[in-house]
């Protein structure tokens, strides 16, 4: 069997250079569907997963020109819609979870958007409700064919819209937010994910000519545009990220022998009361009238008051 053979003791020193991160290449690739003008991408990883998702859009018609192994040019003015409902197609998806990203910019963009079952590692739960939740509330509608294992949206105009994201998924805002890019009107994405990889995508949107506020916080608000430009994204000096910095640091201390205490973490700004607001609303929704006026749990049972015990000195009767 290979091993390796470490043997401790020696100082490190030389330069490296962090590559970018799969997950937001996953995004920001999937964002260039949103415009049919070029879009040029900078270092990318050159592993599996982004290279397949590269050769998807190949597949779907979008125009590519690699300049390195870490830099490429997109161009998405040739989409062929009808190769989306292929069986080729769909069995690639399936293979590949970042397929179901492109669900967003296709639905955004060409009012239809039809996504096999994604793969992918089987590293627990890793469900898609926020995507299709959030999709179907910009107006998407969906259905599964059960037989096929297949998803597919259709929408003839997106509209913005308030939303309550039942959880803060990286992949699940993404993909909301490249849909209401293009959505008429203003959403407003509530418990929205606000790690670095959905900061990236936002930059690059807003590059492209895209309205985000709140970038870097759990609110987004998105005002739709009617179409978006080209862009050139990932040019350094965007790393190091800041917890790319901080572990850096770490090491650097550790080299040094310096004792190092950690500041306590800032707090992620919340949405604010009209998020708590539609969080209430979201939970009464669930509660229904019955046909004698009495509130009900929604499943047809009257909801108990709790008993109040009389003030002592009195007695109730």
């Amino acid at each position: 069997m290979p091993s390796f053979i470490i043997e401790g003791g020696h100082r490190l020193k030389g330069d490296i250079t962090p590559q970018g991160a799969k997950n937001e290449a996953l995004q920001v690739l999937s964002a260039v569907l949103l415009t049919e003008e070029p879009v040029t991408l900078h270092n990318l990883p050159d592993i599996l997963d982004v290279n397949n998702q590269i050769r998807l859009l190949q597949d779907i018609g979008v125009r590519t020109t690699r300049t390195s192994p870490h830099d490429i040019t997109l161009q998405a003015d040739s989409v062929d819609t009808a190769y989306l409902q292929s069986d080729e197609f769909l069995l690639r998806c399936g293979k590949l979870r970042g397929s179901v990203m492109l669900m967003g910019p296709l639905l955004a963009r060409f009012g239809q958007a039809m996504v096999a079952r994604p793969g992918g590692d089987n590293i627990g739960r890793r469900r898609l409700d926020t995507h299709f939740l959030g999709l179907k509330k910009l107006g998407g509608n969906f259905h599964y064919d059960a037989c096929r294992q297949v998803f597919s949206i259709t929408a003839k105009r997106l509209k913005g819209t308030y939303m309550l994201l039942d959880e803060a998924s990286i992949t699940g805002t993404a993909n909301i937010l490249m849909a209401a890019v293009l959505a008429e009107g203003t959403t407003t994405i509530y418990n929205a994910a606000c790690e670095p990889y959905v900061q990236q995508l936002c930059h690059m949107l807003v590059s492209m000519g895209a309205k985000i506020s709140g970038i870097g916080s759990n609110l987004l608000t998105i005002e739709g545009v009617t179409r978006l430009g080209g862009a050139e994204h990932g040019r350094p000096p965007r790393l190091p990220r800041p917890h790319l910095r901080a572990e850096r640091d770490r090491l650097r201390h550790r080299r040094d022998g310096v004792r190092r205490r950690p500041h306590p973490p800032r707090r992620r700004p919340r949405a604010g009361r009209e998020g708590d607001l539609l969080l209430v609303r979201d939970l009464l929704r669930h509660l229904r009238e019955d046909a004698d006026g009495r509130a009900g749990d929604g499943l047809g049972r009257p909801l108990r008051r709790p008993r109040r015990d009389p003030p002592r000195g009195r007695t109730s009767g």
